[in-house]
């Protein structure tokens, strides 16, 4: 079993369908703290299945 990462991710986005659609994702990977930031821990395995995703800019 590999170790956990906690990593902090915070964004700051104006359109709201991309808000919500961020914050779903992000709340399957770990714990809202505030409005925009969540704690994500994370193993090697399941933050290399994060990656894909991320909204394309």
């Amino acid at each position: 079993m590999s170790a956990r990462i906690r990593y902090l991710v915070s964004y700051d986005i104006c359109d709201p369908k991309r808000l919500r659609r961020v914050a779903k994702i992000l709340e399957g990977f770990g714990t809202r703290l505030q409005y925009s930031v969540f704690e994500c821990p994370l193993d090697a395995m399941r933050f290399a299945n994060s990656k894909p995703h991320s909204p394309p800019n």
